[in-house]
């Protein structure tokens, strides 16, 4: 369930399986920590670094959030083969 406001977070929480924030694609950590819990300040829309980095950052969003699906567009879908690895089985 895609949701941006408060009374479809309310309804998400209560029914839904998995849950798709619907915020902005430059939408920093504070404006995602209004929706979810406070962290410091920075994109939760776009992951960069090394795949590495990347991995690390997912686990990071996964632990603190509870963030634990993602999308990735396709045109970024063999850069992004490498993280899915690193994340196998955590």
């Amino acid at each position: 369930m895609a949701v941006g406001g408060p009374r479809a977070r309310a309804v998400a929480a209560a029914k839904a399986d998995i849950v798709a924030l619907a915020v902005g694609p430059l939408a920093s950590r504070e404006e995602v920590a209004r929706l979810t819990a406070g962290i410091a300040r920075e994109s939760l829309m776009i992951l960069r670094g090394s795949p590495r980095e990347m991995a690390d950052e997912l686990q990071r969003r996964r632990d603190s959030l509870g963030i634990s699906y993602v999308s990735v567009n396709a045109a970024f879908m063999e850069a992004f083969a490498p993280v899915v690895e690193l994340l196998a089985g955590r």
